[in-house]
């Protein structure tokens, strides 16, 4: 399994570096600072869902709420924070707290439907994916929240008494620490080989004794804390709470992990491959966009990366 996580983390920087390469010819502007900073932060945030996603992946299962939960997450957030909604603002610790809390609430009651209801995964995070939305619209009304508690009214925060341009990339310092951490879980602890087990066969795990129903409900709750975590850092980011943020990112966050060489059938898989799968499809985004490709063939381009990815690894598992 080792070196079949290595071939495939190899083969995805491989393209990663071909696609870096065909859209810096055909742009002299992709490498440019400002584009290189955009694209980094989209990858920051499509990376953190795809961690969460390659968990519960892993797992055997599929989570296509992170999108909502991201969206649930930046708005509460900023609900708390905001003058305007008849209460006084929270401080700015406890309120990105509690927009952490709302994402991870989110995920671990879809680890109670998958778990204990024994809800079919795809149904169960479905149903949660329109909730989450529909009470971010409710909480913000349908419009931006702009009018935050300092210094979350101020652009890119580059008020924080952080290091100069450091609170710029703090998504992406977020997600590679997140990154270090989830695949140090994976391979150094019991908890990591329980996922594995489990996505490689639920009976047998069962059999094992293994503790399914508790391992199902800790990937499903990671998944939305990192989806809450992602939604507070675009509030950091971008200064405002908006319900209609993460749509269409649970999608991204599903070919990340393919495109990195996470299974869909579960059991195989890393947490470097779904970052790197990550910067492929915002590089990709990005560069279509640079070269003046239509929005709507860039999202077209996406669907099919993502149906080639997945063939690649049906070939793959056959044996070529």
């Amino acid at each position: 399994m080792t070196r079949l996580l290595r071939s495939t983390t190899a083969g995805v920087l491989l393209v990663l570096a071909l696609e870096v390469a065909v859209f810096s010819i055909l742009s002299p502007h992709f490498l440019s600072a400002a584009n290189v900073r955009d694209t980094l932060l989209t990858m920051s945030f499509i990376g953190l869902l795809a961690l969460g996603q390659s968990v519960v992946i892993l797992s055997g299962g599929i989570d296509l709420s992170v999108g909502s939960l991201l969206g649930l997450s930046n708005v509460v957030a900023a609900w708390l924070l905001s003058p305007d909604f008849g209460h006084a603002p929270w401080p700015a610790a406890p309120g990105v707290a509690a927009g952490i809390l709302a994402g991870t609430a989110g995920g671990l009651l879809n680890g109670l439907l998958v778990a204990g209801l024994r809800i079919p995964p795809f149904i169960a995070t479905l149903g949660m994916l329109s909730a989450a939305r529909g009470v971010a619209y409710w909480l913000s009304g349908g419009l931006p929240i702009q009018r935050l508690a300092e210094p979350f009214g101020r652009p890119d925060l580059t008020a924080l008494p952080l290091l100069p341009g450091l609170a710029l990339y703090l998504p992406t310092v977020a997600v590679l620490v997140a990154t270090l951490l989830l695949e140090t879980t994976l391979r150094r602890t019991r908890t990591g080989r329980h996922l594995y087990a489990l996505g490689g066969s639920e009976a047998a795990a069962r059999l094992s004794g293994l503790p399914v129903g508790r391992t199902k409900l800790l990937a499903y709750g990671l998944s939305g804390l990192l989806a809450g975590v992602a939604g507070t850092l675009t509030l950091f980011q971008y200064g405002a709470g908006d319900s209609r943020a993460g749509v269409g990112f649970e999608l991204d966050a599903v070919a990340a992990c393919v495109i990195g060489g996470v299974s869909l059938a579960g059991g195989v898989g890393n947490a470097v491959g779904p970052l790197v799968g990550a910067l492929i499809t915002a590089s990709l985004q990005s560069g279509l966009i640079m070269v003046r490709v239509e929005p709507q063939l860039v999202h077209i381009a996406t669907g099919v990366v993502i149906v080639a990815a997945v063939a690649l690894e049906r070939w793959r598992r056959r044996g070529g």
